[in-house]
C-alpha cells in the first residue's frame, strides 16, 4: 500500500452474546485484512466494547473511535457485521449512509460482504437484517426482565455486591447470610441511633476506631481493591444503613427502574411499587429496632437543621 491507511477494527460483544467473543472477532478481521491485497501494510487500531449493548451508541470504545475519526486518524472501519456498530437500525443507517461518507470513511463488513467503496448504498437485506437484530434485542431484553421480575417476587437478592453486613450464601448466590464482622457494626449503628446519638457522632466514633466504611470494606473484601485514599464514615453512610430494611431480614427489589431499553439511566420508583419479600434471610436487627431508628431520624434531622441555622 503506497499511502498511509488507518483501519479501525471495531469489536463489540454484549453480555447476551458470549459465544461471539472479542478474540473470535479479532481473528476473523485480521484474516480478512491479510486476504485483501489493498489492505496489507495498513496501520490497524482496535476499539473495543466488551459487555456493551448495541441498542445505544454511548459506548466507550465507539466514542473513542468517533474522536479518532474527527481527528482524521481513521480512514476505514472494519467490523465482523454491521450489527457490531449497533442494533438500532435508524441510527446505524444514518452513520453508514450519511455521516461516514461525508467524512470519507470507508466501511467494511465481513459477514455482510459490504464495502462502501464498491456500494454507495446498503440495499434492502442489510437494513432488514438490522431491524431483525433490534427486534431480537428487544425480545431478549423483555425475556430477561421477566426472569428478573420473577426472581424479585421470590425474594432473590439480585444486586451486585452484597449489602454491608451480609455476604452471599455458598452454593446460592441469590441468598444472603450474615457477615459477622460487618454485622456487628450495623447493629451498633442502630443501637446508637435508638439511643439518640446523632449520625455525625456515630461516624466520628467509628472513624476514631479505624473501622473501614461500607464501600471500602466491600471493595477490598469482594473485589480485592484497595482505595487510593482512605475512606471515612460520614452522615450519609450512617443514614443509608439506618434507612435500609434489608437488615430486618427482608429483600427489597425494584427501587429503581431503567427508563428505556438499552439506556443506563434509571428512575427512582415510588415506595408503593417496591417489591418487598419478608423473611428471606437472617435479620441483624429486629423490626421493632428498625422502626425505633426510623422514628429518631426525622427528629434528629430537624434538630440538626435548626442548629445549623443558629
Amino acid at each position: 500500500m503506497e499511502r498511509d491507511y488507518n483501519i479501525a477494527l471495531y469489536l463489540r460483544v454484549s453480555t447476551k452474546e458470549q459465544g461471539d467473543s472479542i478474540e473470535n472477532q479479532r481473528a476473523l478481521l485480521k484474516k480478512y485484512i491479510e486476504e485483501r491485497e489493498e489492505l496489507k501494510g495498513a496501520r490497524v487500531v482496535e476499539f473495543i466494547d466488551e459487555g456493551c449493548s448495541g441498542t445505544h451508541l454511548q459506548r466507550k470504545g465507539f466514542l473513542k473511535m468517533e474522536d479518532a475519526i474527527k481527528n482524521k486518524k481513521i480512514d476505514c472501519i472494519l467490523v465482523k457485521d454491521l450489527s457490531r456498530l449497533g442494533r438500532n437500525y435508524k441510527e446505524i443507517g444514518y452513520y453508514i449512509e450519511e455521516k461516514y461518507p461525508e467524512r470519507n470513511i470507508r466501511i467494511l463488513s465481513v459477514l455482510d460482504s459490504y464495502d462502501s467503496e464498491e456500494q454507495s448504498w446498503i440495499g434492502m437485506d442489510i437494513p432488514f437484517r438490522n431491524i431483525m437484530y433490534e427486534l431480537y434485542s428487544r425480545d431478549l431484553s423483555y425475556k430477561i426482565k421477566a426472569g428478573l421480575e420473577a426472581g424479585r417476587k421470590r425474594g432473590k437478592f439480585l444486586g451486585g455486591l452484597p449489602p454491608y453486613g451480609y455476604k452471599r450464601t455458598k452454593g446460592n448466590k441469590y441468598k444472603l447470610c450474615i457477615d459477622k464482622e460487618a454485622a456487628s457494626i450495623v447493629k451498633e449503628v442502630f443501637e446508637k441511633t435508638c439511643n439518640g446519638i446523632s449520625k455525625r457522632e456515630i461516624a466520628c466514633h467509628l472513624n476514631s476506631r479505624g473501622i473501614s466504611p461500607p464501600y471500602e470494606y466491600l471493595e477490598k473484601k469482594y473485589r480485592g481493591r484497595k482505595a487510593e485514599e482512605k475512606k471515612r464514615w460520614n452522615e450519609g453512610s450512617i443514614y443509608r444503613i439506618i434507612k435500609n430494611p434489608i437488615y430486618t431480614g427482608c429483600v427489597v427489589n425494584g427501587r429503581k427502574k431503567v427508563k428505556t431499553m438499552g439506556s443506563k439511566k434509571k428512575k427512582n420508583m415510588n415506595r408503593k411499587e417496591w417489591i418487598i419479600v419478608e423473611d428471606t434471610h437472617e435479620a441483624i436487627i429486629s423490626k421493632e429496632m428498625f422502626e425505633r431508628a426510623q422514628n429518631k431520624m426525622p427528629r434528629m434531622y430537624t434538630v440538626q437543621k435548626r442548629e445549623n441555622k443558629l
